[in-house]
């Protein structure tokens, strides 16, 4: 078993690599439908559920979920 050294900064956070992934979406991916080139920005919802997909199991070291998905009307995002 691998035991993560990690404190959580306030009650209730877990580990996530999800900071990095909206990070490089940010820096990496552009908004679509724009004239001109501007950075693909997440909603905050769509935040939370990145960085909740991404989260680590402390305990073992691996992802938390294996499969996740975000459903919503068209046009949302």
């Amino acid at each position: 078993m691998i035991v993560i050294p990690w404190k959580p900064p306030e009650p209730g956070a877990v580990p996530t690599l999800g900071y990095g992934v909206i990070d490089w979406i940010s820096e990496m991916l552009a908004a679509p439908d724009r004239g001109d080139y501007e950075p693909f920005l997440l909603y905050p919802e769509q935040e939370d559920f990145v960085l909740r997909y991404y989260e680590i199991n402390p305990g073992t070291g691996k992802r938390r979920f294996r499969r996740g998905v975000i459903s919503r009307p068209r046009g949302w995002g």
